[in-house]
């Protein structure tokens, strides 16, 4: 996971958007949360891939349920700014009371 957030950043290392995306895509579909985070914004800012908001809030979403705050934050920035989801600015915040989600 730190070598993919190295690779995205270019910092110690050459910048690589598809490199990183690779490293982020194994941690995430093994299951890691910060994987799935990772490989989220990847998907919406369109990192080593194409944009695409309706995969990157399904991923989000599967880390925000899962309790990670990161996941809950960003998930609540879609809802609140109509990223991949409808605007609705109730799940926005409910996104913001982490302890629901965890």
């Amino acid at each position: 996971m730190e070598l993919g957030r190295i690779v995205k950043a270019g910092q110690h290392a050459k910048k690589n958007p598809e490199e990183a995306f690779i490293l982020f895509t194994d941690p995430a579909s093994a299951g890691n949360m910060d994987g799935k985070v990772q490989l989220g914004l990847c998907y919406r800012d369109g990192i080593g891939t194409n944009k695409n908001n309706h995969k990157s809030v399904e991923l989000l979403e599967e880390s925000a349920v899962s309790g990670n705050h990161y996941g809950c934050i960003l998930l609540g920035l879609c809802y609140r700014h109509a990223e991949g989801v409808k605007k609705d600015m109730a799940e926005a915040w409910s996104y913001s009371d982490f302890e629901q989600h965890s």
